[in-house]
C-alpha cells in the first residue's frame, strides 16, 4: 500500500562506489575491467576508489592490469560502511511502511467513531412510536376523566 506516493521522492539508485562494494561481496575475485563495466566506473576512478575500499597488495598497487583476475579484499571500514548504508535503506523502507499503516489506523479510527454515534434502529423507532401513542392515549383518558362530557338536552 503506497498512500501519498506522489509526495515521496523515489529511491535513488545506489552510488557507483556502493555498487562496487556490492559487486566485490558477490565476486571477491574479478578483473578490474569487469567491475568497471558492471558499476559504470572508469579505470582511473576504479584505481582511486580501490585505494580506499580494498586492502591492496604491493602487486595490485603497482603491477595489476585491468584484464587480470585478482582477489580483492574489502577493508573493514568499507564493509561496515556498506552495512550502515543497507541499514539506512531498510530504515527508510520501514518508516514508509509505518507511515502508511498509521494513515490506515487513523482512517479505521475515524470510521469506528462514525459508527458509534447513536443511531436509531428500527426496534427503537417502534418502541418510541408505541410509547408516544401510549402517552397520547393516557393523556386523552386523563382529560376525559377530569372534564366529563357535557350533555345537552333532556335528561
Amino acid at each position: 500500500m503506497m498512500l501519498f506516493q506522489s509526495s515521496r521522492l523515489p529511491d535513488p539508485d545506489p552510488h557507483r562506489y556502493v555498487q562496487l562494494i556490492a559487486y566485490t561481496l558477490r565476486n571477491p575475485s574479478f578483473k578490474s575491467a569487469d567491475a568497471c563495466a558492471a558499476c559504470g566506473l572508469s579505470e582511473k576512478e576504479f584505481r582511486f576508489v580501490a585505494t580506499s575500499i580494498y586492502s591492496l597488495s604491493a602487486y595490485q598497487e603497482q603491477k595489476g592490469t585491468p584484464d587480470e583476475t585478482q582477489h580483492w579484499i574489502l577493508r573493514p571500514e568499507a564493509y561496515f560502511s556498506y552495512l550502515q548504508y543497507l541499514e539506512f535503506r531498510h530504515a527508510l523502507k520501514a518508516s514508509r511502511i509505518a507511515s502508511s499503516l498509521a494513515v490506515v489506523a487513523i482512517v479505521v479510527a475515524i470510521i469506528s467513531v462514525g459508527l458509534t454515534f447513536p443511531r436509531e434502529t428500527l426496534l427503537e423507532k417502534e418502541c418510541r412510536a408505541w410509547a408516544e401513542n401510549t402517552m397520547r392515549d393516557m393523556a386523552d383518558r386523563d382529560r376525559r376523566a377530569a372534564c366529563p362530557p357535557v350533555r345537552v338536552g333532556p335528561v
